[in-house]
C-alpha cells in the first residue's frame, strides 16, 4: 500500500514544478519580452491562486496552500512588468471571471462546486491558446516543453489528491491536464510544420 509520505511528496514535487514554470515566465517578461504575455491571463492566475490558497487553508491542507503562497510573489512580479492599458477594467473582468467560476459556487453549494468551477476556469484559460494553435501555424512564443512540464505537475496534482478520494480538485486538475496535452499536441504539430516549411523555402 502507497504510503502518505508518498503522496506528500508528489504534492510537493507538483509544487516546485509549478514554481519553476512561473519562473521562467518572470524571467522571460523582464529579461526577453512581455509579448504574448496577456495582462487578463495573468490577473486570472494570479486571482485563481487566490482562490486555491483559500482551499488550502480551508481544508487543512499545507501542500495545497504552500503551493499557491510560493507562486503569488511571482505572479504579482509579472504582472507589473506586463503594459496595464485598462487595467483598471481588466482587473475587474478577471475578478468577476474568478468569483463567477469559483468564489460564488464556493459560497453557494460549497468547496467541491467551487473546485469544480476552478476546473472550469482553468479549461477556459487553456481555450485561447488551443485556437490560435488550430487557426494559425504561427507558433512563435509556443514552448512545447513549458507546457508538457505543466501536464505532468497537473497529473502529479491528480495523483496527490487521489489519495483521499477529493474528487473535485482531481477532476478540475485533470481537467486542465488535458488541456494542456492538446496544447502540447498542436504545438509539436505546427513546429514540424514550420520546420519543414522552412527546409522546402531554403
Amino acid at each position: 500500500m502507497i504510503s502518505h509520505d508518498f503522496y506528500l511528496a508528489i504534492g510537493w514535487v507538483a509544487t516546485v514544478m509549478g514554481w519553476f514554470l512561473t519562473l521562467v515566465q518572470l524571467r522571460r517578461a523582464w529579461k526577453v519580452s512581455t509579448d504574448g504575455i496577456a495582462l487578463s491571463t495573468w490577473l486570472t492566475f494570479i486571482f485563481a491562486t487566490i482562490f486555491w490558497a483559500w482551499y488550502g487553508l480551508a481544508v487543512h491542507d499545507p501542500v495545497v496552500l504552500w503551493s499557491s503562497i510560493v507562486i503569488f510573489p511571482i505572479q504579482f512580479l509579472i504582472i507589473i512588468r506586463i503594459e496595464r492599458k485598462g487595467e483598471w477594467r481588466t482587473l475587474l473582468g478577471a475578478a468577476g471571471f474568478v468569483f463567477a467560476t469559483c468564489g460564488a459556487p464556493t459560497i453557494l453549494w460549497g468547496w467541491s462546486a467551487g473546485c469544480y468551477g476552478a476546473g472550469v476556469l482553468m479549461v477556459l484559460n487553456r481555450w485561447p491558446q488551443v485556437i490560435k494553435l488550430i487557426r494559425s501555424s504561427e507558433v512563435e512564443g509556443v514552448s512545447v516543453a513549458s507546457w508538457a512540464i505543466g501536464m505532468v505537475s497537473l497529473a502529479l496534482w491528480v495523483l496527490y489528491y487521489s489519495e483521499h478520494n477529493k474528487w473535485a480538485p482531481l477532476i478540475a486538475s485533470g481537467g486542465a491536464g488535458l488541456g494542456n496535452a492538446v496544447i502540447v499536441v498542436l504545438a509539436t504539430y505546427r513546429h514540424r510544420q514550420h520546420r519543414r516549411l522552412a527546409l522546402v523555402q531554403a
